[in-house]
């Protein structure tokens, strides 16, 4: 491809605090993680096309590019039905490639994938060399469904940098620590990832840590001082507070999210809040991610198969999330000692190295500048000042 076209969410301007809570978070595409591995894919490859939008926007794929690389995502998984978008490259009919798909299940099962979505694998299986997949599972996946041109990757969000891999630099140092929590708040009141939510977001309190929300329109309405009567009573069970409209706490809560909750619109905004970090802990996959961008410790607490996936391919510092649950508290030292990040850095020169790889063997132009071989910096060096230049 010498000029392709590239499927991916555009970046926002801060938490673009200008729209509404719910048009912030359908710009993100519900998950402002998905932030963070478009913005490697747009920054990293090259040639690429990224404004061809409207009525007339795939006749004019089919006239000005010569194929089309989408930022993929969790996208295997029972309720994801991925037919229209089989329909449009169809349409445009050139080589398309996919890039980090993943695949998800609770129990370790193969997903029922709905029709649409096994649709779009047969005709990206048709136009590509090979697909990008997360990890061991999502391909399996794949193959359950008979696509076999499959190279395992990994996510390009650890990619961002571009002229090197992603490393930690420091250690959380001896201090008080400037300690950043991250966690999912779903919709339903009860059931495990309820507890979760409750767990991470009562341990932000304990600790007084800033919590960073991705995905949460409750939480986001709280922090821009816009939460609606409906979002009280799921509010009060995940921060397990009386918050009745007559109560005395609605008030306290809502300082609390203007304090410590944090939202980002882009990702040189979020890699660069996570530099004045000392330690990030969370569920979030690119909650976790974006701080390593940083060079700043970071530990994922893996709790289903996409974030084990992403921590066996990436070499990410976890542990799971379960064990943790079970101390029934965050210790954020003990829990750092317990991981080995210097094995992180290592792991990241040859997951750069195979994305280089990959991309050069399914002819994607990119700027990528495969790692020299000298030693990686080690989570013992010199701490780097609070606050860097935005990426």
């Amino acid at each position: 491809m010498k000029r392709p076209y590239i499927s991916a969410i555009s970046p926002l301007p801060g938490d673009d605090a200008t729209r509404a809570p719910e048009a912030f978070l359908d710009a993100t595409g519900q998950n402002t993680g998905n932030l963070i591995f478009s913005a490697a894919l747009r920054r990293l490859v090259r040639g690429a096309d990224f404004d061809i939008t409207g009525p007339e926007a795939f006749a004019r794929l089919r006239e000005t590019c010569d194929g089309v690389v989408i930022a993929a995502a969790n996208w295997l998984q029972p309720g994801r039905d991925l037919g229209e978008m089989a329909a449009l490259i169809e349409q445009v009919d050139k080589p398309t490639v996919l890039v980090g798909l993943g695949a998800q299940a609770q129990d370790g099962r193969i997903p029922e994938l709905p029709a649409g979505t096994r649709r779009l694998l047969a005709v990206v299986s048709e136009r590509s060399g090979a697909i990008s997949v997360r990890g061991d599972f999502s391909a399996e996946v794949l193959d359950h469904y008979g696509i076999s041109n499959v190279t395992v990757t990994g996510c390009p969000s650890l990619l961002y940098h571009l002229d090197r891999p992603a490393a930690i630099a420091r250690a959380p140092g001896d201090g008080p620590l400037r300690l950043g929590l991250n966690g999912l708040l779903p919709p339903q009141r009860d059931g495990p990832r309820m507890d979760l939510a409750r767990f991470m977001l009562g341990e932000t309190r304990r600790l007084g840590a800033a919590y960073v929300a991705q995905t949460e329109l409750p939480l986001v309405r709280l922090a821009r001082g816009t939460a609606q009567e409906a979002d009280w009573p799921h509010l009060a069970r995940a921060l397990d507070v009386d918050l009745t409209l007559d109560g005395p706490n609605r008030a306290e809560a809502a300082a609390w999210a203007a304090r410590r909750l944090r939202i980002f619109g882009n990702a040189p905004d979020w890699i660069d809040w996570a530099r004045g970090r000392d330690l990030v802990i969370g569920t979030r996959l690119h909650g976790v991610i974006a701080p390593l961008l940083a060079g700043t410790p970071a530990l994922l607490l893996t709790h289903d198969s996409r974030t084990q996936e992403m921590a066996r391919q990436a070499g990410l510092p976890a542990l799971p999330f379960a064990q943790v649950r079970q101390a029934g508290r965050i210790d954020p030292r003990a829990l750092w000692a317990r991981v080995d990040p210097d094995r992180f850095n290592t792991r990241q020169r040859a997951y750069f190295s195979a994305f280089c790889r990959f991309f050069d063997a399914v002819g994607i132009p990119h700027r990528l500048q495969p790692p020299q071989t000298t030693t990686p910096p080690t989570s013992s060096g010199t701490p780097p000042p609070r606050h860097g230049p935005a990426h």
